[in-house]
């Protein structure tokens, strides 16, 4: 990227990573991070089908770079999906606080090199947040507005799938909407909605 690009980008990153120092993730940025990074590797695994060249190609850059074994975006997919659910607010902040008091870390910038913001001053000044600047953690709060302004309809079971090792039942229906139902011990029943739509507000697609 260009210079000035470069440095604000270092220096939002830098304040990001500040703020997660002192505050920690909540629940809600690991839960927009999981749908945006899942819906990113998902429609990189589906145009992946007709791109059967790049396919092969990253897997011999792989394989020569590092040796490793060619992974296709499909097993990639399904790790992370295995993955990805199981991380918590807790996990991320304890894993970024142990990163933050390592003695060595390696930042890689990758730029037009002779650019006069990307001085090695400049961009030290660009990657730090001084401490006692104040600012504030992120609150999870309700949204501005309703979710779905238009209640979708009942909907029928159109697919059934049972995984007895986890007690788990999921069935798609209808109307668009994904039950997942896990047995566990006990009498108390806990609903939980999920909207995979991104960002925003707007409804589901």
């Amino acid at each position: 990227g260009s210079g000035p690009r470069l440095s604000a980008t270092l220096a939002l990153a830098s304040r990001e990573l500040e703020r997660a120092r002192r505050h920690g993730f909540t629940p809600k940025e690991v839960a927009m991070a999981r749908s945006w990074l899942l819906s990113r590797i998902r429609a990189a695994a589906a145009a992946e089908r007709d791109a059967s060249n790049a396919k092969v190609a990253r897997g011999l850059i792989r394989h020569l770079s590092r040796g490793d074994a060619a992974m296709s975006l499909q097993q990639e997919l399904a790790l992370c999906e295995a993955l990805i659910p199981k991380v918590t607010a807790d996990d991320l902040s304890a894993a970024l606080g142990r990163w933050l008091t390592e003695s060595k870390r390696v930042i890689t910038v990758s730029a037009k090199g002779d650019h006069p913001s990307l001085s090695l001053t400049q961009l030290k000044a660009s990657a730090q947040w001084p401490a006692d600047r104040p600012l504030s953690p992120w609150v999870d709060g309700l949204p501005p507005r309703e979710l779905l302004t238009k209640l979708p309809g009942p909907g029928a079971v159109t697919e059934r799938a049972h995984r007895p090792a986890e007690a788990l039942y999921r069935w798609k229906l209808s109307n668009g909407a994904e039950v997942v139902l896990k047995r566990v011990p006990g009498d108390k029943l806990r609903l939980r909605a999920i909207s995979n739509g991104g960002w925003s507000l707007a409804n589901d697609a």
